[in-house]
């Protein structure tokens, strides 16, 4: 099972793939059909995204709101 992480751009979805892929969690960038925002985002499996918040929220990235599965 994966989760979609939304981001507010491209280039922040991108930056937040280069930290998950600096530390070595299983990401790709997707994109939403019909979303708000951007439509940009990290699919990350389910069983990695308690890591992958807590990645991106030590590294000041605004996650939580929308993040899950």
């Amino acid at each position: 099972m994966y989760s979609y992480l939304p981001f507010r751009s491209l280039t922040e979805a991108q930056r937040g793939l280069e930290l998950l892929r600096a530390k070595r969690i299983p990401a790709s960038l997707a994109r939403r059909p019909a979303a708000g925002g951007c439509g940009y985002g990290i699919r990350v499996q389910t069983q990695f995204l308690e890591r992958t918040r807590a990645a991106l929220l030590q590294a000041g990235f605004p996650a939580g709101e929308g993040m899950g599965p």
